[in-house]
């Protein structure tokens, strides 16, 4: 049911596709029209997969443009996906200035992620979250500053979008 349900993951997925294709004015358009709808900001340039969803049709979520999202990945309500004053640090030969985020990550209601920072797969970033640091493959992170609290092992780990 929230694959049907995701109107502003499919007018980001546009509007990326025609700043790929080169197309002007209508990326910009249709990131306005998300921004206005669902008091959203998710940059046409942000590499984010097909796959991502946001919950409640991704109401009040702020992604920094430099941010890459991966496969299955759920970011709920309220989230903001930031750099932080210009840090960066080099992960696999590039130079991240904004979190990159794994597969079948589930990102709460409310949460913050600043800086350059890797989120691993499979982890769990609680609602109010604020995450400035790493958090691990399979990690849960919560509270303010963000602390994993747990690794989950195989058998606790759920498609977050299955």
């Amino acid at each position: 049911m929230l694959r049907e349900l995701n109107v502003s993951g499919k007018i980001f997925q546009l509007s990326r596709t025609m700043h790929l294709l080169k197309i002007p004015i209508i990326p910009k358009f249709l990131k306005q029209l998300n921004r206005i709808i669902f008091s959203c900001d998710i940059p046409y340039n942000t590499d984010i997969k097909n796959s991502v969803m946001f919950g409640h049709n991704g109401m009040g979520l702020v992604i920094n443009k430099n941010a890459k999202i991966d496969e299955n990945t759920l970011i709920m309500q309220h989230v903001t996906i930031g750099a932080n004053m210009g840090k960066f640090r080099v992960v696999d030969g590039k130079k991240i200035t904004a979190p990159y985020i794994g597969k079948n990550v589930l990102i709460s209601a409310g949460a913050i992620l600043l800086g350059p920072i890797v989120v691993g797969d499979n982890a769990q970033i609680g609602a109010g979250a604020v995450v400035t640091k790493d958090v691990p493959e399979n990690g849960v992170a919560v509270g303010v500053p963000a602390k994993v609290v747990k690794v989950l092992n195989k058998n606790e780990i759920k498609e977050v979008l299955a």
